[in-house]
């Protein structure tokens, strides 16, 4: 399971309370999510674009909440112009919200509260409130170079002679 869809999974309770405030009433159990597998480039306005065009997508589908990737908007960097971020991401809110499409939206973003810069799904439900934001929160990277993982235990290699193998050796 990758990082990102252990967010989701962790942001679940979230993302439901969003998809049944678009519910148009309480005998409606079900959720369609619109997931978009989109290109993420360092450009915010392409990626903009790109969003928008995920966006089309769901609206047609008649989804209840669009989930991109990380850094889906603002690219996938701790560099990034956050006006531009917030520019276009208020674009993409009020799209949505027009079309009843809640949003969980995958960014970088600096949290005007602490000044800090997090890698983070944003949520919005169908009527374009902002209902709250999940970071992530195991990195196994730096940005030093070389980058220094938190992970510094591995296990010892079992299958074949290389420890990057995830799968038994033939032989």
């Amino acid at each position: 399971m990758t990082g990102f869809a252990k967010i989701i999974l962790s942001a679940l309770p979230t993302v439901l309370a969003l998809a049944l405030s678009a519910s148009s009433t309480q005998a409606d159990q079900t959720l369609k999510v619109a997931v978009a597998q989109i290109p993420v480039k360092q450009d915010i306005a392409e990626n903009a674009a790109t969003i928008h065009r995920a966006l089309d997508v769901a609206i047609r589908d008649k989804a209840d909440i669009l989930l991109t990737p990380e850094g889906s908007l603002s690219g996938y960097t701790p560099k990034f112009d956050q006006a531009e971020t917030v520019k276009h991401l208020a674009a993409i809110v009020k799209r949505a919200s027009g079309a009843r499409v809640a949003l969980a939206l995958g960014t970088c973003f600096t949290e005007p509260d602490d000044k800090k810069c997090y890698n983070e799904i944003r949520f919005y439900d169908a009527n374009g409130n902002f209902a709250g934001f999940h970071t992530k929160t195991l990195l196994c990277g730096s940005l030093t170079v070389p980058s220094k993982g938190e992970i510094t235990i591995t296990a010892p290699a079992r299958y074949g002679r290389s420890k990057s193998r995830a799968s038994p050796s033939a032989a």
